[in-house]
């Protein structure tokens, strides 16, 4: 075991994908029926434009499409990566996926393993934490991959007013290439680490994948939550 004195963490560097498609706060607003005026949507929601995923724009994809950008702009080898931390999100193109094994593959890291997280608004924040202390615990970790995707934007419904706090949420898919720090020009990090316990009862979905025959359109309906003083 190597002592976490004398290691350090470092970014080695990050990858994005964004869709194609954008919906405007103009086009919010008209879909909330009235009850949002643009204006609001611009000055209040801070909501200029936002992406929304097309037809090919799958979780487990987008988190792919964001590697791939990731290892181009690193240069780091995608056989050199020991871990992958996948952090896409549950709605995804079918329920159930293991979705950090099917980056593997996509991305050609035959000598990683990789695992799943899930933790909503904090998923990638934990998983920085968990590549951190396991590249601290484990001398065969030198070099990790965290890299998902995001479309729970399909789950908002804009004539419902009491979700206007989920109407930022957008699509897309994000990577970070994470190593120990043996050299110059790699960006070390501090961890931040605070659990909003008390959002966890009031968001919650029903099952469900997005590539079902079902439309999701509307989908949102079915969310439970509590608005209360989240906002």
């Amino acid at each position: 075991m190597q002592s976490g004195k004398n290691i350090n963490v470092g970014i080695v560097g990050t990858g994005i994908y964004l869709p194609d498609t954008k919906i405007t706060a103009e086009e919010i607003a008209a879909q909330t029926n009235g009850v949002w005026e643009t204006d609001a949507v611009k000055n209040k929601l801070g909501i200029i434009e936002k992406t929304i995923p097309g037809k090919k724009d799958g979780t487990q994809e987008m988190g792919v499409w964001a590697s791939r950008e990731a290892l181009k702009n690193t240069g780091v080898d995608p056989l050199d990566i020991d871990l992958i931390i996948n952090v896409g999100e549950e709605w995804k193109e079918y329920p159930l996926t293991t979705s950090g094994i099917y980056l593997q593959e996509q991305i050609g890291a035959k000598n990683a393993w990789a695992i799943d997280v899930q933790q909503r608004c904090c998923t990638t924040i934990s998983a920085m934490k968990m590549a951190k202390d396991m590249m601290i615990a484990d001398e065969d970790i030198n070099t990790v991959l965290i890299a998902g995707g995001y479309r729970n934007g399909d789950f908002v419904d804009y004539r419902n007013k009491n979700m206007s706090m989920m109407y930022n949420l957008g699509a897309g898919g994000g990577a970070i290439a994470r190593r120990q720090v043996r050299a110059a020009g790699l960006q070390r990090d501090q961890q931040v680490e605070h659990a909003a316990v008390e959002v966890a009862p009031h968001l919650r979905v029903v099952p469900g994948g997005a590539l079902r025959d079902q439309a999701v359109q509307g989908v949102g309906a079915q969310v439970l939550h509590e608005h209360r003083a989240l906002v």
